[in-house]
């Protein structure tokens, strides 16, 4: 415990490894999993994004999600953007989020696969802990809607975790370039 407990003050505690200024980009993405009162769900979403200024990121997310209630079995897709404004700099990194989707899914249930579409959308806050220059953890915690033209709205809290790998506009112009520098 007292390693753990060590390891996370170095953490905290060293000088910023942070990649969140205006005209770095951001890409990586998180899995998931929701429950509610009536189901489950194991959801994976990767993403990439822009710093527009200094700790606003804001880019495309894609949404996949898999899930089965008996003999019920349905998967989403959904496609939209989202924004994220980073509170601190230095290696950890609380944020707020939102994120809006286009959502198509397809249900089976005794032989019959109807598909329909929708819209959804997140509000939350994480936090960002970089294990390296680039590389960060990060955990999201909100609030999940989502609505589909044939069915009731699902509302739910989700609990999401994943990485991001942050380039600074340093490196992302030497990849333009063909060159790779530390």
């Amino acid at each position: 415990m007292k390693k753990i407990l060590a390891f996370a003050l170095v953490l905290v505690g060293t000088s910023s490894f942070a990649q969140t200024e205006k005209g770095d980009w951001m890409v990586g993405g998180n899995i998931g999993f929701r429950t509610n009162k009536n189901n489950s769900n194991f959801s994976f979403s990767p993403n990439a994004g822009y710093f527009f200024a200094d700790r606003f990121v804001a880019g495309a997310a894609l949404q996949t999600s898999f899930e089965k209630t008996g003999d019920i079995k349905s998967s989403t897709v959904g496609l939209g953007p989202f924004a994220r404004y980073y509170f601190l700099n230095g290696n950890f990194k609380p944020f707020a989020v939102t994120q809006v989707n286009y959502l198509v899914a397809a249900t089976r249930y005794n032989g019959t696969k109807t598909t329909t579409n929708g819209y959804g959308w997140l509000l939350g806050a994480g936090a960002a802990a970089f294990i390296s220059q680039d590389v960060a953890f990060e955990g999201v915690a909100g609030y999940n809607y989502s609505q589909f033209s044939s069915a009731s709205s699902n509302t739910g809290f989700s609990l999401n975790f994943g990485f991001q790998v942050y380039i600074n506009k340093g490196k992302m112009a030497s990849l333009k370039k063909g060159k790779i520098s530390e």
